[in-house]
């Protein structure tokens, strides 16, 4: 029921089976006939880029005002070189192998974020214990229970409105996330520190730009968006993090290893 930054395109052209859009976006539009109208529902991945809207329902209200069909195209050396500009030795076998190593890294990404990552940190959270400062816990506390409020309606938000033991029973639900997103980022930083591991405000902003495209927003919004509610820190950190965990997983990687000796 709220618009969001970025949240909605006039004329947009959407390839059915692009993947585009985030999950079950495009397999409500098939069947929909020019000039029709339609909302879609829809839930941001929990691993979506803008925090603020990860694992979120949302609606969207389409109009489809055109259906194009694409004309069959006949892979050769002469559309390779069109999809391959300034490369002197493009062909369809280079642009083979270049879409097979991008299919490869795609699942790479896929397998590290939705398998080994969860895992890594898992096995770091619990196999270290030491006390966390106990201000940025409740800073972490707080920044959980908005989201959490954001999702209540107005009769549960009214139902704990001056409740002090309601509140604080809803603090303590989120605790143990808290001190273990506060834990992780700890222990994160110490690796990052510790390998020399930096990001740079260009790459927050390459990434950003990347999300935006992909997603068919303006990056100069989204930038602006992430400014605005000092978002751009808590990217940064996602990016370190994937590399501290990178190197330590390249670390445990005894072909690489032997690789590197020869």
């Amino acid at each position: 029921g709220v618009p969001f930054e970025g949240g909605a395109a006039e004329k947009y052209t959407l390839q059915i089976g692009s993947g585009q859009f985030i999950p079950g976006f495009e397999d409500q539009m098939v069947g929909m006939k020019v000039g029709e109208s339609k909302s879609i529902d829809v839930t941001f991945p929990e691993s979506y880029q803008a925090a603020h809207l990860a694992g979120k329902p949302a609606v969207f209200d389409v109009t489809l005002h055109e259906i194009k069909a694409k004309n069959p195209v006949v892979l050769d050396d002469e559309v390779a070189k069109k999809l391959l500009p300034g490369m002197e030795d493009a062909s369809l076998e280079k642009l083979r192998e270049i879409v097979r190593e991008s299919l490869v890294n795609e699942k790479n990404a896929e397998l590290f974020n939705n398998d080994l990552k969860p895992k890594l940190l898992e096995a770091l959270v619990d196999g270290y214990k030491f006390d966390l400062p106990e201000m940025i816990v409740d800073q972490e506390i707080d920044h959980l229970l908005q989201g959490k409020v954001g999702q209540m309606s107005e009769e549960e938000i009214k139902s704990i409105s001056g409740d002090v033991k309601a509140i604080e029973e809803l603090r303590n639900s989120v605790r143990e996330e808290a001190e273990g997103r506060v834990k992780t980022t700890l222990m994160i930083d110490a690796l990052a520190k510790a390998e020399a591991i930096k990001v740079s405000d260009s790459e927050v902003s390459q990434v950003l730009y990347y999300e935006a495209m992909r997603n068919g927003m303006e990056p100069q919004k989204m930038m602006e968006y992430y400014q605005q509610n000092n978002l751009l820190p808590m990217v940064k950190m996602s990016l370190i993090e994937d590399r501290v965990l990178t190197a330590l997983l390249e670390k445990k990687n005894p072909a690489k290893t032997e690789k590197e000796k020869a």
